[in-house]
């Protein structure tokens, strides 16, 4: 999840994935709806114990059949689902149940209560097949399948799936889901919703994720203006042939080749079932009807005033359990301190907290009690163009990164809070190297920027760095690397305060005014892929202008269609190169801090959870709730 710092914000069935190998086909199943939990787990325990000794007396003739890819494959299928055991093909496997949200089931819960908290800004767009930042449609729809806090996948608007043709066709069975406003969610919408990020005319930003289903790729890539009627209806059709409803309650895509990762990517937002109807009826900014903003997640928008609030009340009608809040106000605060304030007043019970405010924190008594500190899987870099002078340059933009003192930035401007970051990956997700980490280096700085015919700076033009005027780390950022850049190489780069939501636009669009800002990544999901191929290869959306660089898509590709130490080695070198390329500028890997009242329960604390505080936010928004206050 890309941004320029932006804040957002009942009885579940055990279900079983069975994975084996019969001839060259993966087969995986998983369990059944919670009214039934007992029975299926007691029938997969013994299906479990009676298919032991046939597994071992098959494994042969199933090890004799399994491809490289499809071992490797599986191998990453089960790490992500939690099963152990998986090289043997033969093993059942568990796929994490459905995550709980049923927050006023818990004792104590006050079930009239209204969650408040704030967001920064409004959205450049609020449709989850466009938007790359998060928010209120997390609220409203519930993905395909799900995270779990210890990021594992599990169930949500799926209860069962088939891996079949060598990893590469996923058939999901979904459960009975129910839309706000009594209409049951069917197969039909997931693969409508999921067909709109193939769409170049829906202009998706993070549609190089789906790249991997047949024919979504080219049909994303063409260019409307200049491709042909009839092969733009052609390029369709072969997408809507591979994301298809096989009946109302069967899902069925159809991959290129296998991806391990694949799972994972069906967590996200993007198949959030948006309703057809809804949206050909509202057009392009049909989401900004709050009658067609209409989802099968735990709530409902109800008012939306632009740059002002929105208002969401629990839907009666979400299937996974009664959220915790009858409802949630998100009030747009566009100053940091503004913000804090109302937290302080109890106007809000949440609160994303910037590291500008961290020393104020910690300084009262009352609000240090209620500072929250997770580890939070996330990059900070400098965003370049690398499509026009003087950046497209390589060794202005190495000059510039071995100008970065980052260990001084955490220092000066963090207040010693999160960890210099030399590379994209951070350490512990597998494809981390140190084999080259962006550094200090002032001498080859100097050299280097000499070398591109700007000896001290005589010669290099004035750039603008752009920052969000909405909150003060933007501009402390922007205003302290200036300044480095400024008294080590004799640049000038001035400090541009600019509208969140125009920045965002124009990031979106590539323009070239946008020579430099400040972007960040929020982990999706734990896996290299989602941080090198989804970010910056294959002339992805979300790369910086002028970047789409053979070599690094030729690793990244390779690496995609691999798993275990043989995709670790291919992203260890797709990370070591984007660092020696400069790409983008890396300096840190911060901490997520947030403020909670005491009253509020239910929300998950877990280092390396995806999104930090936000996870709950996204994967179980029903779980939380307030005890009476």
């Amino acid at each position: 999840m890309q941004g320029f710092g932006k804040s957002f914000g009942g009885r579940v069935s055990v279900v079983l994935l069975t994975m084996m190998l019969v001839g060259s086909s993966f087969l995986a199943a998983c369990g059944s709806s919670s009214s039934s939990t007992s029975s299926s787990s007691a029938s997969s325990s013994s299906a479990s114990s009676s298919s032991s000794s046939s597994a071992s007396s098959s494994a042969a003739s199933a090890g004799s059949t399994a491809t490289s890819t499809e071992q490797a494959v599986a191998t990453a299928i089960a790490k992500a689902t939690g099963s152990p055991n998986v090289p043997q093909l033969q093993t059942v496997a568990s796929l994490a149940p459905p995550v709980a949200q049923n927050g006023a089931a818990q004792p104590g819960a006050d079930t009239n209560a209204t969650l408040t908290y704030s967001q920064s800004t409004e959205n450049y767009s609020y449709d989850p097949g466009v938007d790359s930042e998060g928010g209120v449609y997390m609220l409203v729809w519930s993905p395909l399948l799900a995270l779990t806090p210890d990021n594992k996948v599990a169930q949500s608007g799926a209860q069962s799936m088939q891996i079949s043709n060598g990893g590469k066709t996923y058939t999901f069975t979904l459960r009975k889901m129910m839309y706000s406003d009594g209409t049951q969610v069917t197969a039909q919408d997931y693969a409508y919703a999921m067909q709109r990020i193939c769409d170049p005319n829906v202009g998706g930003t993070y549609s190089n994720v789906y790249f991997d289903i047949v024919g979504c790729q080219a049909w994303r890539t063409a260019d409307p203006t200049k491709t042909s009627q009839a092969d733009l209806a052609k390029m369709q059709q072969t997408v809507e042939n591979s994301i298809k409803a096989v009946d109302p309650n069967t899902l069925q895509i159809q991959l290129q080749s296998p991806a391990g990762y694949f799972p994972y990517v069906l967590t996200l937002w993007l198949d959030d079932p948006v309703r057809q109807d809804l949206v050909q009826q509202g057009g392009k900014n049909w989401w900004q009807n709050t009658s067609d903003f209409i989802g099968d997640g735990p709530f409902k928008v109800v008012k939306h005033v632009a740059n002002q609030e929105w208002v969401l009340q629990r839907n009666p009608d979400f299937t996974l359990g009664k959220a915790g809040v009858n409802q949630i106000d998100i009030r747009i605060i566009q100053t940091p301190a503004t913000a804090l304030l109302a937290y302080e007043q109890g106007e809000l019970d949440y609160y994303d907290v910037l590291l500008s405010q961290y020393q104020n924190i910690v300084g009262n008594s009352t609000l240090k009690s209620e500072l929250k500190d997770m580890v939070e899987p996330s990059t900070y870099w400098i965003q370049l163009d690398n499509g026009d002078p003087p950046f497209n340059n390589l060794k202005v933009r190495q000059a510039f990164s071995y100008a970065m003192n980052r260990p001084l930035f955490i220092q000066q401007v963090n207040h010693g809070i999160g960890d210099p970051a030399g590379t994209l990956l951070f350490n512990g997700l597998p494809g981390y190297q140190t084999t080259f980490q962006q550094s200090y280096d002032p001498t080859k700085a100097k050299q280097l920027l000499a070398q591109a015919g700007y000896p001290n700076g005589k010669g290099f033009p004035s750039i603008d760095f752009y920052f969000d005027n909405s909150n003060d780390v933007s501009k402390n950022e922007a205003v302290f690397w200036a300044s480095q850049f400024k008294q080590l190489l004799g640049v000038n780069i001035v400090p541009t305060p600019m509208d969140p939501v125009e920045l965002d636009n124009l990031d979106h669009h590539k323009s070239a005014q946008v020579k430099m800002a400040v972007r960040e990544w929020f982990q999706d999901y734990p896996d290299a892929q989602d941080w090198l191929s989804l970010l910056f290869a294959d002339n992805s959306g979300l790369a910086p202008r002028g970047w789409n660089d053979p070599h690094f898509n030729d690793l990244t590709n390779k690496a995609d269609a691999s798993s275990g130490s043989q995709a670790a080695t291919y992203y260890q070198q797709a990370d070591a190169y984007l660092a020696q390329q400069a790409v983008v500028l890396f300096f840190q890997h911060p901490s997520d801090l947030s403020l909670f009242k005491p009253y509020v329960k239910g929300y998950y604390q877990t280092n390396g959870q995806v999104y930090g505080s936000g996870y709950t936010f996204t994967f179980a928004p029903g779980a939380i709730y307030e005890v009476h206050h």
